[in-house]
């Protein structure tokens, strides 16, 4: 009997679907996949629904449609009995998928017209000079933070105590910025082309992939948060994620003719002007040109193979040298120093990756540079690997490209998942089949490879355990706080004791979230620590932005330029227990002399009735005329109608009660709140304001 093999490539798409009936001509899997991604639209609607509806009335009918779609095509996804009808039913959720991705982007950047990224802000920025005809690099772009309206909090900062306020990429996204603001009149152009280049991406990406696959751009680009959100957040890595796919499309392919097809010099031309457009390119490129050399070292031997990949890599490098000659003739210094800023600035520690373990468990810290030094080593093993194990590695190229970010002290989830797409498009269109036979060592196999693999990853993790094992150099605990307008922190003091013995010069910075807020102002303390010294330090906030609220527990982390160092104190409590008062809402009006009782009952952090006696509670009562705050004339608890503040103390069940009466019509509503008043010390525990009436 005849064998019929299938390649694995298409096995997703040539699924036998012997359960279904003879009339039923539609695989499971491409059921599936359709079903999810009808359905994925319904939250994506949802995420546009909302405040922005009120401002702009037509986004809440485009998103009764959306969800509509999501749910009607679901349903026929579910009853459709044939390739071609399923067919044009993806088609349907792409489009749909992008009405739905577009009406997000209206209402995200109508509600929020500030940039989330300062390197949105930059993009734009670069693109105005640009415009009238300057440099972009080296030129001082602080003010573009302000100007896009970019939170201080969220500016890159460095272990100097300085922050990033210079452009730092190449130059494709400058030029496309430039041709936003040029279309859309300077008004949020950065994200609106981010965003348009996201959909191109999720169109590209369906009509690359097989029929029975194309779902997965509207999962994977569209209706994938991760992806929207860079997109929305003008993030140049999205640019990037579209110029790959194409490149990434049937890649084993380049060259294996023994010349290099129209179509695979313009796969090699994407690349150049993705590798133009932001530095994660880089390691991509990097692991492609290996594996293609490898494949055709294979197909046409050591020397034509070799001569037909470098002129893939030749175009590419073609593409970059042309759109950036002109910025490096300029200044070739600063453009350097821009191109290559990601990857040799000294930025503070962050991310998802790795050195999460140093910034909550506080495990090492007296050294963060080894982490950048073990993400290179890891680049080179994962090569050396790659290589030598291409056969099984292959097919993970773009995977690996990015495998190093996770170790590095800046190891952020966009690196991770900006590629995913790329990713998709190039494990489904090559097969295990393409790579065989293609290892440098054809011949190693078993305990050997193994046996050199390690070899080849041991320089990494020697160099990563040592950055983890290294204890950080400041041993830091907060002694007490200042708070300014109710429910921030203003001041902070912390005791510092220098456990090594360099002297060390910190900078410091509260960290309730784990993405780090500004730097603090040195208010008291020395500002150089001498070995095996201590010294107590009084830190002022910079802005309202960078206060942590009375009800955040933080750290505050000290950085240290020279050595490179990350120090963290133990998590501070602000808020030991919190309050609630009830009733929430008086919803009838009183009449003079009617009274209201109030109760104020103590609660643990996680919401638990906490009962405990002599706790010292406060209730003001205010009326707001002209959005400032005047006493009211309620009396509390029999007390002065002109008091402002109230006091009592909580019983044995941790609670008190407060009994309001006025005598007087009010014209306007008073409003009453709580918290706790300990002697001597912050308030806290914060209640939100109840409205009472008296008329």
């Amino acid at each position: 009997m005849a064998q019929t093999t299938v390649n694995d490539s298409n096995a997703a798409t040539a699924e036998p679907n012997a359960n279904c009936s003879r009339d039923d001509h539609v695989s499971s899997s491409h059921r599936a996949i359709s079903v999810v991604a009808a359905l994925s639209l319904v939250p994506l609607g949802f995420m546009s629904w909302g405040g922005t509806s009120v401002d702009v009335p037509w986004t809440a009918g485009v998103v009764v449609l959306v969800i509509a779609c999501g749910l009607g095509l679901a349903a026929a996804t579910a009853m459709v009995r044939s390739e071609r009808a399923l067919a044009r039913v993806d088609l349907i959720l792409l489009v749909v998928g992008l009405l739905a991705m577009a009406t997000q982007a209206v209402s995200q950047l109508h509600a929020g017209p500030g940039y989330g990224t300062d390197e949105a802000a930059f993009d734009q920025a670069a693109g105005q000079l640009l415009l009238h005809g300057h440099n972009p690099y080296g030129v001082n772009l602080g003010w573009a933070l302000t100007e896009f309206k970019v939170p201080y909090v969220w500016a890159t900062k460095l272990v100097d105590g300085n922050v990033v306020t210079t452009y730092g990429y190449p130059p494709l996204t400058a030029v496309l910025a430039a041709l936003g603001i040029v279309i859309t009149g300077g008004n949020q152009a950065a994200p609106i082309i981010t965003v348009t280049v996201a959909g191109a991406a999720a169109v590209l990406m369906f009509f690359l992939l097989p029929r029975r696959l194309r779902p997965l751009a509207v999962i994977a680009v569209i209706t994938m948060p991760a992806i929207t959100g860079l997109a929305l957040g003008g993030e140049s890595s999205v640019l990037s994620m579209a110029l790959l796919l194409p490149v990434a499309y049937r890649w084993t392919r380049v060259g294996s003719s023994g010349r290099l097809k129209a179509i695979e010099v313009g796969q090699a031309i994407l690349l150049g002007l993705a590798i133009t457009s932001q530095q994660i390119a880089w390691f991509v490129a990097l692991f492609l040109v290996v594996g293609l050399w490898l494949l055709r070292r294979r197909d046409l031997g050591w020397r034509r193979g070799t001569v037909v990949i470098a002129e893939y890599a030749a175009v590419a490098v073609a593409v970059f040298v042309l759109i950036n000659l002109p910025f490096a003739i300029d200044g070739p210094h600063r453009w350097a120093d821009g191109v290559l800023a990601p990857l040799l600035q000294a930025s503070v520690p962050l991310g998802q990756g790795l050195i999460s373990l140093t910034m909550f468990l506080h495990v090492g810290g007296g050294d963060i540079s080894v982490f950048g030094h073990a993400a290179q080593l890891l680049l080179l093993g994962l090569l050396v690997v790659y290589a030598l194990d291409f056969e099984r590695a292959g097919r993970a190229a773009f995977v690996l490209a990015v495998v190093p970010f996770f170790i590095s002290s800046r190891s952020l989830e966009v690196y991770f998942v900006v590629l995913l797409p790329v990713m998709v498009v190039s494990v489904v269109t090559t097969a295990s089949s393409d790579f065989r036979g293609a290892s440098l060592w054809e011949s190693l196999r078993g305990p050997g490879l193994a046996g050199l693999n390690c070899v080849a990853l041991l320089p990494a993790a020697v160099l990563l355990a040592v950055g983890l094992l290294t204890p950080a150099p400041l041993s830091m605990r907060v002694l007490a706080i200042g708070t300014g307008q109710p429910g921030s922190i203003i001041q902070v003091r912390v005791s510092v004791r220098n456990r090594s013995s360099n002297a060390l010069t910190p900078h410091f910075l509260t960290d309730p979230d784990g993405a780090g807020e500004s730097y603090w102002h040195l208010h008291g303390g020395p500002v150089t620590l001498a070995a095996h010294q201590s010294a107590v330090y009084t830190l002022i906030a910079p802005d309202t932005q960078s206060m942590p609220g009375i009800g955040e527990p933080f750290d505050v982390d000290a950085i240290t330029a020279d050595p490179r160092t990350f120090s963290s104190s133990s998590r501070f409590v602000p808020q030991p227990y919190a309050v609630t008062l009830t009733p929430s809402a008086v919803e009838e009006v009183m009449h003079p002399d009617q009274s209201v009782t109030f109760t104020a009952q103590l609660q643990t952090a996680k919401g638990a009735t906490l009962r405990k006696a002599g706790v010292r509670i406060i209730m003001w009562q205010n009326v707001y005329i002209h959005s400032k705050p005047v006493p009211g004339g309620a009396s509390v608890n029999a007390g002065s109608p002109h008091k402002t503040a109230s006091y009592a103390v909580t019983g044995r069940d941790g609670s008190v009660r407060f009994r309001v009466t006025d005598r007087h019509p009010q014209r306007q509503p008073i409003y009453f709140q709580v918290a706790v008043a300990p002697r001597g010390s912050y308030l806290f525990g914060y209640t939100g304001k109840v409205s009472v009436i008296w008329r």
